[in-house]
């Protein structure tokens, strides 16, 4: 786990008996590593599993619930959304 975040091979042991946290980055490395999340490390939630899909990529429930319905849109509404969301006139 040291070896990860270019810390020597005590690194972890000094940790534990000098009472201090790792930083945010680090946490987040082994996080990583581990297929698991920073919040679950720290012991902020029981919630092991690593998220996916829409979740993991940071999207809010707002932005995850506009994606699902511009999915459930036909191919040409779709494409009337992508233009009035560039800015450009639909065509008429």
């Amino acid at each position: 786990m040291a070896e990860l975040v270019g810390r020597q091979r005590y690194y972890v042991k000094d940790l534990a008996r000098d009472g201090t946290q790792p930083s945010a980055e680090t946490i987040a490395v082994w996080a990583d590593a581990l297929s698991t999340t920073p919040a679950y490390l720290l012991g902020e939630t029981d919630e092991k599993e690593k998220p996916t899909g829409a979740v993991a990529d940071g999207l809010s429930d707002k932005e995850l619930k506009l994606v699902e319905a511009f999915r459930g849109l036909s191919p040409a509404e779709q494409d009337a959304w992508m233009l009035v969301l560039s800015g450009k006139k639909t065509p008429q």
